[in-house]
């Protein structure tokens, strides 16, 4: 193998790895996503509560 070929060979391996890092970035804003609007939910649930109590 020359080295332009080695050096393709890199940059495809380097690009596999980003895509898959922007895809476990995704993943992970989106659970992160859901996370915060559970949060948010249980939140909003419990002031209402604490409300009917007051």
């Amino acid at each position: 193998m020359n080295e332009k070929e080695a050096i393709t060979k890199d940059l495809e391996e380097l690009r596999r790895e980003i895509l898959e890092l922007k895809a476990r970035l995704f993943a992970e804003s989106s659970l992160r996503a859901q996370a915060e609007s559970l949060i948010s939910l249980r939140v909003s649930a419990l002031e209402a509560k604490s409300t009917c109590f007051s």
